[in-house]
């Protein structure tokens, strides 16, 4: 992870009361953020919003990639993703079955690379409104899996001078 200066360094640096849409939620929030933590190109790291497609694509298909990604490359091609990320609006923290339906789909995406890959953990981002949740997920015994906090922020009114 990278620094808390160069991670809030492109944030508003004034408060915004309303509440934002989910596209303008990560442009203005969310990607200013986490690419400061996680995005390294030159250790061919890269934070992808992966969930971008046609109007006739969302209508065909069952919505089974997630929002963001946090991929490593080998050489021109990307290798394997090593974090997964959901983020939702603000305007839905008190619909508590669609943030838990997210919270299981980025589990679900980050169960299928921890063990195929053999890695000893993945990180999974829950985002909601301004709120990030990174966690790690690990598989300490055979189909046990267990997931750690490690991060929670609040990216209301935050900007390093």
């Amino acid at each position: 992870m990278r620094s808390k200066r160069r991670a809030t360094k492109d944030l508003p640096s004034v408060p915004l009361k309303e509440d934002l849409n989910e596209r303008e939620l990560c442009s203005r929030f969310i990607d200013p953020f986490l690419s400061g933590l996680f995005d390294n190109p030159n250790q061919g790291i890269y934070l992808r919003w992966t969930n971008e497609s046609t109007l006739e694509v969302k209508q065909l298909s069952n919505n089974t990639r997630p929002d963001l990604t946090i991929t490593e490359t080998a050489g021109l091609k990307w290798a394997r993703s090593i974090g997964y990320g959901e983020p939702k609006s603000a305007a839905g923290k008190s619909n508590h079955y669609l943030i838990c339906q997210g919270l299981i789909k980025v589990v679900l995406f980050c169960k299928n690379p921890l063990e195929e890959h053999f890695m000893e953990g993945i990180l999974r981002n829950h985002i909601v409104g301004r709120t990030i949740r990174s966690y790690v997920l690990v598989l300490p015994a055979v189909a046990t899996y267990v997931m750690y906090l490690l991060l929670g922020y609040s990216l209301r009114t935050f900007h390093y001078s």
